[in-house]
């Protein structure tokens, strides 16, 4: 039998079938992050050795092997409707696992090796070459490519006032790698994902009063966030030290400008207690405005604003609400605000005028249009304002199928608008078999997560710090006549469902911001 061809080539980080010729450009800042995709044919299942000629000591390459994943093609699609359907399924290359020792192997005929290039800010403008050698059972291959350094220095993402709101799960990693949550070797895991979270800008942990967002089963009530008991006297008691270990934790790690506290109004509607009589997990359905509702959580708020202000994190809470009915968020609201009118609460859903005075993080879907005196209004009283793409956006999204330009399309809209950032429901919602198959029954692929276990990002992490680093840019030369004209092309509603034009629109923005 022949054996496979061995070739490699650099492709667009934009569109992985498009080849760029030998020698490619690639343009960047001093201090930035520059993403190089190769492809590379060759024979699969077999060792792949990769050498990277670098000889200036101010730029830090690292390579990630992007494993294959299966994934789903069912953007649109949510709930009863994915559940049910029918959708094209592929694997897509997605998974990114560091190379070590400068090998890896194949588990393809075609791999994608993606290069994460870090320029020093004392890096000095010039042209800086580079060459790939590969080599598998005796053959080799060879590619080059010239990093353009552009005198001009990045603006730390970090200082942007553009931040994302990616929820966690703490309890998935403790489901994935059958871990006591709270554990001490829990933590190791809360720890890396914190510091995956604070190198995209991430500013918002996502706590519960229960076990997670959803309510999606009960556990054992040691393992909740905040401890919620009831004495044998009928008093309502919290412990809140998981969550005070986990927030601390968060806070070390960078991520520190709020806390996103989720349960007071959840879809399932089910609030939870430990009798301490019987020693029996209680669950209660009811939903806010109801005599039930304030008696289980009027207790809870007197006595969470007495520890939040203790520890000096009652201006850091928000309690957050998921696409819940307007009219009920309203009335949650001010019940919340007749315990302390000090509390903030955030919400995700439809945009409502009414509700916007109630709500200090407020995220609209991504194809809504705020009125611009109601978003400047928002603005002046210092409230924040986002937009999140979930699984029903059948156009611009961040699956694992969606067009890599989208990313860039999406931050750079979100920026555009006026908005503080951009907003997701799952960083890491996880399946026991996700490294190699990303099918959930409710959710497209990739709606769920955008890092896998063991500290592996996805190629979608990636082009999301990317993409921050083009808002960055743009922020930077945003009073650039021309870099205004791109700007405010992305407010045409027409981009969201148009990938050619969004391609299109991404692509003259790079080209602009490295002039």
């Amino acid at each position: 039998m022949a054996q496979q061809p061995l070739s490699v080539g650099f492709t667009s980080i934009y569109d992985f079938d498009d080849f760029l010729p030998e020698g490619s450009k690639h343009s960047a800042w001093r201090g930035e992050m520059l993403l190089m995709v190769l492809k590379i044919e060759s024979e699969a299942n077999q060792d792949i050795e990769l050498d990277i000629n670098n000889t200036n000591d101010r730029i830090n390459i690292e390579s990630f092997n992007l494993a294959y994943v299966l994934a789903d093609y069912a953007a649109g699609f949510c709930g009863t409707e994915k559940a049910e359907g029918k959708f094209k399924q592929a694997r897509v290359p997605d998974r990114a696992v560091k190379i070590s020792e400068n090998k890896f192997r194949s588990d393809s005929t075609t791999s994608f090796v993606l290069l994460k290039v870090e320029i020093e800010e004392s890096m000095r403008r010039g042209n800086i070459p580079i060459s790939v050698n590969i080599k598998q059972n005796n053959r080799e291959a060879e590619v080059t490519a010239n990093i353009q350094v552009i005198n001009r220095k990045l603006p730390a993402i970090s200082n942007m006032d553009f931040k994302l709101d990616f929820w966690q799960f703490p309890m998935s990693i403790a489901d994935f790698y059958n871990l006591d949550p709270w554990s001490e070797e829990h933590y190791r895991h809360l720890e890396v994902m914190f510091e995956q979270l604070n190198e995209i800008n991430q500013k918002v942990v996502t706590a519960t009063v229960f076990w997670d967002p959803y309510n999606s089963q009960v556990r054992d009530p040691t393992q909740m966030m905040i401890q919620v008991k009831r004495d044998q006297e009928g008093n309502y008691v919290y412990d809140y030290s998981n969550f005070e270990k986990y927030v601390e934790l968060a806070f070390s790690k960078g991520v520190d400008e709020h806390i996103s506290l989720h349960n007071l109004y959840p879809w399932n509607n089910n609030f939870f207690y430990l009798d301490e009589t019987t020693g029996q997990v209680v669950t209660i359905s009811t939903v806010p405005n109801t005599p039930v509702h304030h008696d289980f959580w009027r207790p809870f708020l007197e006595d969470f604003q007495v520890y939040l202000t203790d520890k000096g994190w009652l201006d850091k809470v928000m309690f957050y609400v998921d696409e819940r009915d307007v009219d009920i968020t309203i009335e949650l609201a001010k019940f919340i605000h007749s315990i302390n009118p000090d509390f903030k609460l955030g919400y995700a859903g439809a945009f409502h005028a009414k509700l916007s005075p109630y709500i200090f993080d407020y995220s609209i879907p991504s194809n809504v249009v705020m009125d611009a005196q109601i978003l400047k209004d928002r603005q002046l009283q210092g409230k924040h304002t986002t937009f999140y793409t979930a699984c029903f956006d059948k156009g611009a999204n961040m699956l694992m199928t969606s067009s890599n330009v989208d990313t860039y399309y999406l931050m750079m809209l979100a920026n555009v608008k006026g908005y503080n950032g951009k907003l997701r429901w799952a960083y890491n919602q996880w399946s026991s078999n996700i490294r190699e198959n990303a099918i959930y029954a409710h959710v497209p692929s990739g709606d769920a997560h955008f890092v896998y276990p063991d500290n592996q990002p996805s190629l979608r992490y990636f082009l999301i710090l990317d993409a921050l680093e083009e808002v960055s840019k743009a922020k930077n030369r945003s009073r650039k006549s021309k870099t205004q004209r791109l700007l405010d092309r992305h407010l045409d509603p027409a981009l969201i469902r148009s990938e050619e034009q969004r391609s299109e629109l991404v692509k003259s923005m790079n080209r602009n911001l490295n002039e």
